[in-house]
């Protein structure tokens, strides 16, 4: 079943994703936590930084990335690891070694790849995977036309997806032109998919995963597929429904 609530600004939205996570870790303070990285999801984070400073702990998580970059190190700012450290990870005191993401420096991408894959099944499963949609409707880094029944997997990313990234690297800096990615079944596998878009950037792409076909052509329509998914949007990311 797919849930859809609305909300009138990101601001409003991006809170009642972070409650969400919040009572999910009350729950279970050993929830296995699927987590995301963008502008999207970044003030989601604040809020659970704030939930921390309030007296949450967050220290039985174990928390892994969908994906990063290949051939970024995770020194560098706009490493994916180190993007949770510093948003995330680092303000809750969450030990590194429950802190899991893909090693975008391996010498084989294809066997870091598997090896990450490994590491999600070893988990058991994601008990809630928190995800952004990109504006070609990509999840994670499956961009189209995505094969839905691959696990973790090292793939090119899309020319919308490098332009929508770039200003995240400084000019004349090398942008990567490859991820290493949780795979739609990888996504799929987790027991509660949340996902969240705000902007009217976001509009046709929201419209396209949840009200039409299931298809390649937007790998966002695989959480149609998905028993439990809870979708939070503001106003402009819905204006398309």
């Amino acid at each position: 079943m797919t849930e859809i609530r609305i909300f009138a600004t990101g601001a409003a939205a991006a809170e009642a994703t972070a409650k969400e996570i919040i009572a999910a870790v009350t729950a279970k303070p050993d929830l296995v936590l699927g987590v995301a990285t963008g502008a999207t999801v970044a003030p989601i984070y604040r809020h659970l930084v704030a939930a921390h400073r309030a007296g949450l702990s967050f220290a039985g998580l174990r928390c892994f990335s969908l994906d990063e970059y290949v051939g970024l190190p995770a020194t560098h700012k706009s490493s994916y690891r180190a993007e949770m450290r510093a948003q995330f990870y680092g303000l809750v005191g969450l030990d590194p070694s429950r802190c899991f993401a893909p090693d975008g420096m391996a010498a084989d991408p294809d066997a870091e790849a598997a090896r990450y894959e490994a590491a999600v099944v070893a988990a058991g499963a994601v008990d809630l995977q928190l995800l952004g949609i990109g504006v070609n409707g990509h999840i994670g880094f499956n961009e189209p036309p995505a094969d839905f029944a691959r696990g973790v997997h090292v793939t090119y990313l899309a020319p919308a997806t490098l332009a929508a990234n770039r200003r995240f690297f400084e000019p004349g800096e090398l942008q990567p032109v490859r991820a290493i990615t949780m795979g739609v079944r990888t996504i799929l596998s987790a027991r509660r998919l949340l996902l969240v878009a705000t902007g009217r950037s976001k509009r046709d792409a929201v419209a396209a995963a949840l009200r039409g076909p299931v298809s390649p052509d937007c790998p966002a329509s695989s959480v149609q597929m998905h028993s439990n998914v809870l979708v939070i949007l503001d106003a402009d990311a819905a204006s398309g429904l």
